[in-house]
Order: C-alpha cells, then structure tokens, then sequence
C-alpha cells in the first residue's frame, strides 16, 4: 500500500469516530425533543459509510470497485454535510451563536470534502495503475 493507501486509512480514522459523534449528537437531539428532526442522523451516517468504503479498499491488494466508490461516496457525504449546515445557518440565523457555529463548520466541511476528495481521487489513479498492471 502506498502512501494514498495510509492517507485514506487515516482519514477512516479520523471521519468515521467523528460522524459517530456527531451523529450521536443529532440522535440525541431527535431524542430528547431538541429537534423534531435532524438531518445529522443521515448526512452523518453516510460520513461513516463512505468512510468506511475507503478503509475497505485498502485491505488486501487493489480494489477498484471500492477505490472507485469511495471517491465518490465521500466527495458526496462531505459535501452533504457542508450542505446540512449551510441550511442550519439559514434555519437559526437568528440566533448569532448557532449561525456562527454553522457558518464554522460549512467551512470545515467543505474544505474536508476537497482534501479528501483529493485523496480519494489520488487513491483511486493508484489502485486503478496497480490493477491494470496486472491484467
């Protein structure tokens, strides 16, 4: 595994315990009446799975199907994300606290979707090098 290999594994490591906790916090949310609903429960959820795509490609040898998939699964939950808070940002912007946080974590976001969209998109030209080298 190269370099894009460990980069992909390390942003499973640190995307998937981070869509765990903020989706705990929309599930508590939804729980306790904070919010009737909150869209963390999915846009976060598909954090974790397009995550844990990209891990999967890395074990075991080449897997274009999932170095394919992850490229486009995790541009998309990232950018999902960034999307949940543009629309907190425009529900609370009422309330200068909240919009801030929001307004922070769009930015956050979408500067993640771009890393690692980046990352996703060098993994993916490797492992599709490394498969067509053996055929």
């Amino acid at each position: 595994m190269d370099k894009w290999g460990w980069a992909v594994r390390g942003f499973a490591a640190v995307f998937i315990p981070v869509g765990g906790f903020f989706w705990g916090w929309s599930f508590y949310n939804v729980e306790t009446g904070a919010a009737p609903f909150d869209l963390g429960l999915i846009s976060f959820y598909t954090v974790m799975v397009a995550n844990l795509i990209g891990f999967l490609s890395t074990i075991n040898g080449p897997h274009l199907r999932w170095a394919w998939h992850y490229r486009w699964t995790v541009i998309s939950a990232h950018v999902f994300v960034a999307l949940n808070y543009v629309g907190g940002v425009v529900i609370g912007w009422h309330k200068p606290g909240y919009r801030t946080y929001c307004l922070v974590f769009t930015a956050l976001w979408a500067l993640s979707a771009g890393l690692v969209g980046w990352v996703a998109h060098q993994w993916n030209r490797t492992v599709r090098t490394a498969v067509s080298s053996i055929n």
